[in-house]
């Protein structure tokens, strides 16, 4: 059970499907719930855990579990699997910090993710934990102006005389100093 103010794996399916997954729930191990998302390059699962004490275990089960489903359907992908975990309380402490950290650093079979408390009521907050696997942003596009010309239409906006602007900028193109005749 999600606490209210963080972010559930429906949240979590919303996002992943807007980003091109596609996204079901299932039940792995011992009925626990988890999100599958699945895209042609990657298989990820998502699944909340409430109590630090299991976090280790539950990595262990769901990935075993992540690493059958993939092998059931062979494909190029089955080297893709990604194991979102998602802790819904806070550390209570450096050692339980330690648990997640190691639960990141060991890639095999699956690269995990530990996410921690992540606020429902920051899209931002979301889409930045799950940033490694969404395809990345188009480059923004920005439009080029050339700063003289920029300057020459707003120094006219402000009604001087044209030929003093001109032979201002014109001056200062050409000697990197403003001089009017």
């Amino acid at each position: 059970m999600t606490p209210v103010g963080i972010a559930s794996l429906e949240d979590f399916g919303d996002l992943l499907r807007s980003n091109g997954y596609d996204v079901a729930f299932r039940a792995f191990g011992a009925a626990h719930p988890v999100l599958i998302a699945e895209s042609p390059y990657a298989l990820v699962c998502c699944c909340e855990v409430s109590d630090w004490n299991d976090l280790s275990r539950l990595a262990s089960d769901v990935q075993a579990e992540l690493t059958q489903l993939a092998a059931a359907v062979p494909s190029a992908r089955r080297w893709d699997l990604y194991l979102v975990m998602h802790m819904v309380i806070r550390p209570p402490g450096p050692a339980e910090e330690a648990i997640g950290e190691a639960i990141e650093a060991d890639t095999r079979y699956a690269r995990k993710f530990v996410r921690v408390a992540i606020p429902s009521d920051d899209p931002g907050a979301l889409e930045k934990a799950l940033r490694p696997l969404l395809p990345l942003h188009p480059a923004p596009e920005f439009d080029l102006v050339e700063p003289l010309e920029a300057l020459r239409t707003e120094l006219y906006e402000l009604d001087i005389s044209h030929e003093v602007v001109d032979a201002a900028l014109n001056a200062f193109s050409q000697n990197d100093e403003v001089t009017i005749p």
